[in-house]
Formats: structure tokens, C-alpha cells, sequence
């Protein structure tokens, strides 16, 4: 668990490509394509930013709230509305990266979509305050799931807050109900807060973070913004 410095070089590299493909979808994911359209213009973007075909993975998915939280991209057509989910990761060298963000199609949220995307913002920034070497897992957790027990949405948090990320996806350690894991100095992680309500739609977000003895430091920073 605890990375090395090249690791973390190599880590970091791979976030540099993944942020390449985000802020293509930001700038030109419109009603009328399709799913496949979108990981198409991921694919070419992260490839051309590595120098060279990269392994791409992940979540390319319109979800209309618990029906669908993710899944591989298909022939499905984006329309103004949706809210699409862009949970990917891009290997090199067998690292791997591992960050989200979530698109409201036309850029335009309606109250309750904003709601949602907001207090997933507000759960994040609370765990981030709890990522520390000597932490339990379970009290990152809780403070993820507590932000959204207070605006009664706990129920629609159905998944993990996060985990470990490197040679594998997921790897320890492992944010989740019940975990009896504790954070350690050289840990990378992510924090992954979603909320998926039907008639809404589904948002997640999501940062990796290097754990300190002192706090963290965030390796990914890719622009979380529903347009």
C-alpha cells in the first residue's frame, strides 16, 4: 500500500492523460451523441496525450438515477437533460488512474439535479477533512454518508466512498461500511460520493489523493462541473 516515488511519478502521469479526456467531454459532450461517440473522443484525446494507445476503462453512461449507475458506453443518445457520468481510468505501465465527474447534457441542471451535484460536492470536501495517515476507513465513510444522511438522501448512496487505486482497481485500502482498515502514509485513494435519485438522475464525483502524515495531497485536478 504504501507507494514508492516512482509509483507515485507513475501515478501521477497517468492523471495527467485521464484530465486530458474530462476536459474534452466538458468542452464538447451536446445532445445527439451517443455514448460511444463520447468514449471515442476520450480514447483519441488520452492516447495523444500519453504519445501512444493508452488502456481506457470506466463509466461512460447516461443515468436517469438507480437504474443505472454506470456501465460501459453504448449506442444510447445523449439528450438535453441527461445527466452522464464519466468514471474512467487510463493505465500505464500498469498504473492506473481513476477519476469522475458528472455532465448535465446542455449544461442547464434543474434545481433538484443541482441539489444533488452540490451536496455530492459538499461530501467530498467533508471527507477530504478526515484523509489522514492513522484515520479509519470507516470514519471517512461516515463522514461522506453523514453529509448525505442530513439532507435524507443517505439511501440513495448505495456504494463505497472510496478505495485504494495502483496495480489494481480497487485495491486496499477499502472506504466502505464496516471496513476495518486505517489509513497509511503512502496510500493512494480515492473519494467517490454519488447519489442517484430517480426522475433526477444519478451524479458522482470523484478525486484521488496521496495519504500524508499530515492530511493528503490531491493528484488528480480535473475540473468537477456538471457543464
Amino acid at each position: 500500500r504504501k507507494k514508492d516515488p516512482d509509483e507515485i511519478e507513475l501515478l501521477s502521469s497517468c492523471m495527467r492523460v485521464t484530465e486530458s479526456g474530462h476536459a474534452l467531454a466538458r468542452s464538447n459532450v451536446h445532445a445527439g451523441m451517443t455514448e460511444l461517440d463520447v468514449y471515442e473522443g476520450v480514447f483519441q484525446t488520452c492516447s495523444t496525450a500519453a504519445g501512444k494507445p493508452v488502456i481506457l476503462y470506466g463509466d461512460f453512461a447516461v443515468s436517469p438515477g438507480s437504474a443505472r449507475r454506470g456501465g460501459p458506453p453504448t449506442n444510447q443518445v445523449l439528450r438535453t437533460g441527461d445527466t452522464f457520468i464519466l468514471d474512467y481510468s487510463v493505465i500505464l505501465f500498469g498504473y492506473r488512474s481513476d477519476f469522475t465527474n458528472t455532465l448535465v447534457v446542455g449544461g442547464e441542471p434543474t434545481s433538484d439535479q443541482r441539489r444533488l451535484f452540490d451536496t455530492c460536492v459538499n461530501a467530498m470536501a467533508t471527507g477530504e477533512s478526515h484523509l489522514k495517515a492513522g484515520v479509519p476507513c470507516q470514519s471517512v465513510y461516515d463522514a461522506v454518508r453523514d453529509v448525505f444522511a442530513k439532507e435524507n438522501l443517505a439511501d440513495a448512496f448505495p456504494h463505497h466512498a472510496g478505495h485504494g487505486l495502483g496495480l489494481e482497481h480497487p485495491e486496499a485500502p477499502f472506504i466502505v461500511r464496516n471496513s476495518s482498515e486505517t489509513l497509511i502514509e503512502g496510500d493512494v485513494v480515492t473519494l467517490e460520493p454519488g447519489l442517484y435519485v430517480d426522475g433526477v438522475g444519478g451524479f458522482r464525483i470523484e478525486h484521488d489523493y496521496l495519504i500524508t502524515a499530515k492530511g493528503y495531497e490531491r493528484l488528480s485536478n480535473h475540473k468537477i462541473a456538471f457543464n
